[in-house]
């Protein structure tokens, strides 16, 4: 077989051009930090890296949800927390009302701050947090209680406006919302308003009406009972919600160590050994030179070079 010039030349330059591809291809490694730059380099890894790039996105989703589910919790737990504070406050009151040498004017006074009591408490159940109320199960997006005002019965001391809260309507539902916070683990972060504070409504309407009617040993025998079983209630709600934060901060940590694993696990199937990288574009530069070299001694002796 006849070689000619031209021939030596093609297969020069096609040898170049592979040289230079590969040259190229460990430059791009190095300076990216990753093995692999296209789906052609290694499908198979490709295909463990998307696994592993939704494994991670889904635990970040959830790590999000766990963050959003401890602070509606935590805005749950405030209000629980001022509720108390409203009937120690009141028990405080039927404690006093129930001296029976009190004078009518210190029982309408004591009434009074009752009235000023529940209108706090109806507040602290229409808790909102982020825009949507709290204590109304999926009803989020209304106040879950009304106060229903109605004309003090004649007789009595009559108190500012002539009105008293007679009862409160509770427009929520017994609906529980919740988070996914795994892979099919939901939790749970409300508490529905009737059942938290149907009794704590209950417990203050009954110290007032005693109060306003003189009705000393009501507030003795019957006011005081309700207020410590309403008290009672709301602890063991703050309770519940206290156990659910305390799984849910045990949930948060399991899932930034397994992010964290996953990340390892990404960068492990990914990113290029560094020392390796480095030592196969010496090598593959050392090739280039040398096939440039090797290129000159071929491409460089014509006919023409020996008929000067």
């Amino acid at each position: 077989m006849r070689i000619t010039n031209q021939m030596m030349v093609s297969r020069f330059l096609r040898n170049l051009n592979a040289n230079l591809e590969l040259l190229a291809d460990s430059n791009e490694k190095l300076s990216t930090g990753k093995r692999i730059q296209r789906p052609s380099d290694d499908p198979i890894a490709v295909a463990r890296s998307l696994h592993l790039r939704t494994s991670i996105n889904e635990t970040q989703q959830f790590i999000r949800n766990v963050a959003s589910a401890t602070s509606w919790m935590e805005a749950a737990d405030s209000a629980l927390s001022d509720a108390t504070a409203v009937l120690h406050r009141a028990k405080e009151i039927a404690v006093a009302g129930a001296n029976g040498t009190l004078v009518d004017g210190s029982l309408a006074a004591l009434a009074d701050e009752v009235d000023k009591l529940i209108e706090h408490l109806v507040q602290v159940a229409n808790s909102d947090h982020a825009g949507r109320y709290i204590f109304g199960g999926f009803q989020t997006t209304a106040p879950p209680f009304t106060a229903n005002r109605i004309p003090a019965p004649g007789g009595w001391i009559q108190p500012p406006g002539g009105q008293l809260i007679g009862s409160v309507t509770y427009n929520g539902d017994s609906g529980n919302i919740s988070y996914e916070v795994g892979s099919g683990i939901q939790a749970t972060v409300n508490a529905p308003g009737d059942t938290v504070f149907n009794q704590a409504f209950q417990a203050l309407i009954d110290l007032r009406d005693n109060l306003r009617s003189r009705n000393q040993a009501g507030i003795s025998s019957t006011s005081l009972s309700l207020i410590e079983q309403a008290v009672d209630n709301l602890l063991e709600w703050q309770a519940e919600l206290g156990a659910r934060t305390n799984q849910l901060e045990l949930t948060n940590t399991r899932l930034l160590e397994l992010k964290a694993n996953f990340e390892k696990l990404l960068s492990e199937n990914e990113d290029a050994d560094i020392p390796e990288a480095i030592m196969r574009l010496k090598m593959q530069e050392n090739v280039y030179r040398a096939a440039l070299d090797s290129g000159a001694r071929i491409i460089q002796p014509t006919l023409l070079d020996f008929l000067r």
